[in-house]
C-alpha cells in the first residue's frame, strides 16, 4: 500500500476542496496553478537527502514515486513507513513555509505563517473562503497586532519559542487566555492537551468558537 502527499507554496490558507481541485488541474497539464518558488526546490533537495531515493527495491523501501518541479512536489511512499516519514516531512515543509496536502486524511498542514493568517482572519477551512464580515478582533479588540506579519512576529514566534523551550508539560493551562494567546497558537503548532481559562464571558465564547473552527 502507498501514501500520497503533495507540497507547494501558498500565500494564503486554502481549503481542502480548493487544494484537491488545484492538484487535479495540475495533473491535467495546467501547470500554472502552482507558482515556481525556490523554497519548493530547496524542500525537494532536502527531502531526498534525508530519505534518499532507492535504486533497488526491498521490503522496507520508502519511495514508490517522487515527482518534483520548481513549483510542486508529489510524493508517493510506502504506507508502512508513514510514522517515520510524515513527521520529518512536515517539519521540513514548515521550515520552508510550504503547504502540505494529505489527500488520504483530507487535511492541509499549514506552516506557522499561514496558521497566523488563518487564525486572525477566521478562515473557513473547508470552503477556503475568507469571512468578510467584522472579525472577532474588530468586535472585541482581542489583539492590537492586526497585520499577519505583526501577529506572526508578536504572537506566533513567542508560541514557537515557548514550545521549543521544553518548559511546558501537558496538560497545560493558559490562564487568562483572552485571544487564545499563547494557548490556541501552541495547540496549533503542537497538538497536545491545552486548557484555556478565561473569566470574561464574551472572550470565553470566542475561544470556544475558535477552538472548534480551527
Amino acid at each position: 500500500m502507498s501514501y500520497d502527499l503533495e507540497v507547494w507554496k501558498e500565500n494564503m490558507p486554502i481549503g481542502t476542496r480548493e487544494a484537491a481541485t488545484k492538484i487535479a488541474k495540475y495533473w491535467e497539464e495546467d501547470k500554472s496553478v502552482f507558482l515556481d518558488h525556490p523554497d519548493v526546490q530547496s524542500f525537494a533537495r532536502e527531502i531526498v537527502e534525508v530519505f534518499p531515493i532507492e535504486t533497488v527495491a526491498s521490503d522496507d523501501f520508502i519511495w514508490q514515486g517522487f515527482d518534483a518541479t520548481s513549483a510542486f512536489v508529489a510524493m508517493n511512499f510506502n504506507s508502512f513507513r508513514v510514522a517515520e516519514v510524515i513527521p520529518r516531512l512536515l517539519e521540513i515543509a514548515s521550515k520552508y513555509e510550504l503547504v502540505c496536502f494529505d489527500g488520504q486524511q483530507r487535511i492541509i498542514h499549514y506552516p506557522p505563517c499561514l496558521v497566523a493568517i488563518g487564525y486572525l482572519r477566521l478562515v473557513e477551512i473547508e470552503s477556503g473562503k475568507i469571512i468578510d464580515y467584522p472579525t472577532e478582533n474588530e468586535i472585541q479588540n482581542l489583539t492590537r497586532l492586526l497585520s499577519p506579519l505583526e501577529f506572526y512576529e508578536g504572537h506566533v514566534l513567542d508560541a514557537i519559542h515557548l514550545i521549543e523551550s521544553g518548559l511546558v508539560s501537558f496538560p497545560a493551562i493558559d490562564l487568562g487566555s483572552g485571544a487564545g494567546v499563547p494557548g490556541i497558537i501552541c495547540a496549533l503548532i503542537r497538538p497536545e492537551s491545552w486548557i484555556l481559562c478565561e473569566s470574561e464571558g464574551k472572550k470565553a465564547d470566542f475561544l470556544c468558537r475558535a477552538a472548534t473552527q480551527l
